[in-house]
């Protein structure tokens, strides 16, 4: 099956799927690992700037004494994408000092390629437990992508922005809670199939 006719069918699988579940299918999106002390917080590109207040958070609460940032670019003489910047001065701006930052260079259109950078550098800097930091809605995809990366090499928590809006009791009342649930859906399937060899 082709990328595009799969695509096509998960997504019409997802509908059938948030239909038959209704409530459910919000609230299974959202994973609440329990807090322990780790190496390192990643935040994931994406909803700004609830992901990096959360990890802001997690530092300044003794959870994470790292905060690694992406700078979503391939070639270092580009300059990282105006996100990371954006991140990089919110941390400045609630006094977290420069040494803490971590900034890993890559080209990271996507979770999978976001879950592969960061575990490259845990696994070759010794880094055993990462937190990884991502809006509500995208807990659930995120774990399992990284954990399917990871191996248990780094040992992956995965927490969600507590300042995120998505109401997963009631996600269909927002168009864009509404799309959140029918993208997630339609790119866990794709994942299941794609990366994770499921058939």
């Amino acid at each position: 099956m082709s990328r595009r006719r799969y695509a096509v069918s998960a997504a019409v699988a997802a509908v059938l799927v948030i239909l038959a579940f209704g409530a459910f299918g919000g609230h299974w999106l959202v994973v609440d690992d329990a807090l322990t002390k780790a190496d390192a917080a990643a935040v994931l590109n994406g909803s700004f700037p609830d992901r990096v207040l959360e990890a802001i958070t997690l530092f300044q609460g003794g959870y994470a004494p790292r905060l690694v940032l992406l700078t979503a670019r391939d070639d270092p003489d580009s300059g990282p994408a105006p996100a990371y910047w954006a991140n990089r001065q919110v941390a400045a701006n609630f006094g977290i000092p420069a040494e803490v930052l971590v900034s890993l260079v890559g080209r990271t259109p996507n979770t999978q390629t976001e879950a592969r950078l960061v575990v490259q550098w845990a696994r070759d800097g010794g880094v055993s437990r990462v937190i990884v930091v991502t809006s509500r809605w995208h807990t659930r995809r995120a774990g399992l992508i990284f954990a399917h990366e990871a191996r248990g090499r780094p040992h992956i928590l995965v927490q969600g922005a507590r300042l995120d809006t998505f109401d997963a009791a009631r996600w269909w009342a927002s168009w864009r809670d509404a799309a959140r649930v029918l993208s997630e859906y339609a790119k866990l399937l794709y994942f299941c199939r794609v990366y994770a060899g499921l058939p």
